[in-house]
């Protein structure tokens, strides 16, 4: 076995630096370096799982054995070239000198500095751009506060504090998509104040305000927070996405009915397979518009739906 060159490992461009150390040496001994250059990128491979740990170095050897041409670290072996001739002692002489003067010129101490260089700044990179991320990170979780904010500001009705038109559309819409792919119970209420007008006018638009609130509390107060969804949809009209079925819905409604003294007229819809939301709410401003005209202050369900057993009901339409 003859030492060709031996060579130190500590970074990334020393595993460069050795690959075209290797196809030199193949280019000395007069050997092809196709294939040799289609093996390197294993090698290299090799050699940085070597190298996994930042503080660590290998020192490899490249000699040639009776046919072969092989790279030797750690007790480990990778045949670069098979099939080569045994060099004349001059050649391996030229060869071996050519190989010392190169690594002659590359003081160690200096590539030893220059590494240490090398990982200093690839530390730095690395710790830069992980503050960059989390700066990055802490921009973006702001910034979604700031468009749940501005999305909460948009669909908030600013008298009652309620959800407005434009969320109720929305929502009613999503609610219908996912009920009508996965059925469940769900009710949708429609809520008028009886005689508002009336009321705005005698009494002037800021007692008509403290009646709108009034109602919004009414509302809060009797569904479940986080689960349904109350809303104004109009000047006095309001309306409750209820994730509940009939019989909920109606005990929610008498809960508001009583608390507004019955001067409020609702209407009840139950969600039917193939529902739209047009004419989900066609049926609840039926029976809302069927509570107003049978005298008001009075719960009522669509013609399809008053079948349906409501224990104690008696102002049912």
């Amino acid at each position: 076995m003859t030492l060709l060159f031996s060579f130190p490992i500590l970074t990334e461009p020393d595993i460069q630096r050795l690959s075209g150390f290797i196809l030199q040496a193949l280019r000395q001994l007069s050997v092809p370096t196709l294939i040799t250059a289609a093996k390197i990128p294993l090698l290299n491979q090799q050699l940085r799982h070597s190298l996994h740990h930042p503080e660590s170095s290998l020192h490899l050897s490249v000699v040639l054995t009776e046919t072969n041409m092989e790279a030797r670290w750690d007790q480990q072996k990778f045949v670069l070239a098979r099939g080569i001739s045994s060099p004349s002692p001059d050649l391996m002489q030229n060869i071996s000198q050519y190989f010392r003067d190169r690594m002659h010129t590359s003081n160690p101490e200096l590539l030893r500095k220059q590494n240490e260089s090398i990982r200093k700044k690839l530390k730095m990179a690395q710790e830069k751009a992980q503050n960059e991320i989390r700066t990055i990170e802490h921009q973006l979780v702001h910034r979604k506060k700031e468009l749940d904010l501005y999305i909460k500001k948009a669909e908030t009705d600013s008298l009652t504090g309620l959800l407005n038109r434009g969320a109720y559309d929305r929502m009613l819409h999503e609610a219908l998509r996912e009920l009508n792919s996965s059925p469940q119970a769900f009710t949708l209420i429609f809520l008028d104040l009886d005689y508002f007008k009336e009321v705005n006018d005698t009494f002037g638009h800021a007692y008509g305000d403290e009646i709108l609130r009034s109602m919004a509390l009414a509302m809060r107060a009797a569904i479940r927070e986080g689960q349904d969804l109350a809303c104004r949809i109009g000047g006095d009209e309001f309306a409750i996405l209820l994730f509940s079925d009939v019989p909920q819905a109606h005990r929610i409604s008498q809960t508001i009915l009583s608390d507004m003294s019955h001067k409020v007229s609702i209407g009840i819809a139950p969600f039917m397979e193939k529902d739209t939301p047009e004419n989900m709410a066609a049926r609840a401003d039926s029976a809302l518009y069927h509570a107003k005209q049978t005298g008001r202050g009075k719960i009522s369900l669509p013609p399809a739906a008053s079948d349906i057993t409501l224990p104690g009901c008696h102002i049912c339409g």
